[in-house]
């Protein structure tokens, strides 16, 4: 499985204090939309310095925290309590494998991504809702369009980057993003493009959802110089031609 299950429990009377993911009782959405947007407002302060003040493989690790929350989607359920009284609502966020960094060790390890299994368990994977609120969504998703539009800084991690001979491959890395897990995306963003689905209620206004499927498809257009072409850098074997072309048609 290529998500990354987490369990919370919503019931007041469970301790916490033994457990290393529990999350502070102020711990809201609205604070979570808050930190994106903070997020948004710190990264392009970045931009503005001369030497862009981080680095490209820093760069391309919050390229990829970003596509994991972007992604993410949270499912609930009622559990018996075991002492009794009424049952606690848990809820599990699930991470999709957005991507990898290739050789950024040095060890060229591969990491592939693992479709569903059948129809029926890609069809309860799609109806699951994203685990970040709609304003938190805008604001990732415009920090993901800046780093992945900006051909330049990532130029030398795409599948476009030349790898001259002579090159070594441990100076050498690539950024490789999965594209199932974007697709996934916007299928859940606009399910009514599959024309057997419709679209869920709506939790925001029309031009909130209207800028967040556009900034999503945005994302996939320009995510589309990281999908694995197959290509590698020098002393490592390509793993064949047009492998993302040929998945998809």
């Amino acid at each position: 499985d290529n998500a990354m299950d987490i369990d919370i429990n919503d019931d007041d009377d469970e301790d916490d204090e033994d457990d290393d993911h529990a999350l502070p009782k102020d711990y809201t959405l609205a604070s979570v939309c808050k930190k994106c947007a903070r997020l948004q407002s710190q990264l392009a302060a970045l931009e503005g310095l001369k030497h862009g003040g981080i680095t490209q493989e820093e760069l391309c690790r919050i390229l990829l925290r970003i596509l994991g929350l972007l992604t993410a989607t949270v499912t609930f359920e009622y559990v018996a309590n075991i002492g009794g009284g009424r049952p606690a609502r848990k809820a599990t966020l699930h991470y999709e494998n957005v991507g990898y960094i290739f050789n950024v060790d040095g060890k060229g390890t591969e990491e592939v991504y693992e479709n569903a299994k059948n129809m029926d368990q890609l069809n309860d994977d799609l109806e699951q809702r994203f685990a970040l609120p709609e304003p938190g969504r805008e604001a990732l998703l415009s920090i993901a369009v800046s780093i992945l539009s900006k051909k330049g800084v990532l130029r030398g991690v795409s599948n476009a980057a030349l790898h001259p001979e002579g090159t070594s491959s441990k100076d050498r890395f690539m950024l490789i993003i999965h594209w199932q897990a974007l697709f996934r995306t916007l299928l859940r963003t606009a399910p009514y493009l599959d024309e057997h689905k419709s679209s869920s209620p709506p939790t925001a206004s029309n031009s909130r959802q209207n800028t967040v499927l556009r900034r999503t498809v945005q994302m996939i257009r320009h995510a589309r110089h990281f999908f694995d072409q197959g290509n590698r850098p020098p002393g490592y074997m390509d793993r064949g031609a047009d492998i993302t072309s040929n998945s998809i048609w």
